[in-house]
């Protein structure tokens, strides 16, 4: 059981399931699944919507995670309405 932490997520690939997985797995686990999206709203909140149905505890915040300020918004939001981060799941990175 991961006892309520919160977990930061990268959703983009949400729609074809490299996102989505995951998400589901910790948010049964107990985790508080933050699903960042750059674009992809609709996918983010397909995500969001059915860990809720299966009663776990997620939200959905846009940032560019290629942009510092945007990445540091984005923690500081999802710390401010789940509580403290225990950590980040990325399944692809971006290199400019």
């Amino acid at each position: 059981m991961i006892s309520g932490g919160l977990i930061i997520q990268d959703l983009r690939e949400a729609s074809s399931g490299i996102g989505r997985a995951p998400a589901e797995l910790l948010a049964l686990k107990g985790a508080k699944i933050v699903g960042n999206f750059r674009s992809n709203e609709k996918s983010a909140f397909e995500v969001v919507n059915h860990i809720q149905k299966i009663g776990g505890e997620a939200i959905a915040i846009e940032a560019d995670v290629t942009i510092k300020e945007q990445v540091n918004a984005l923690v500081e939001q999802a710390i401010n309405l789940l509580g403290r981060a225990i950590g980040t799941l990325v399944e692809q990175g971006t290199i400019r």
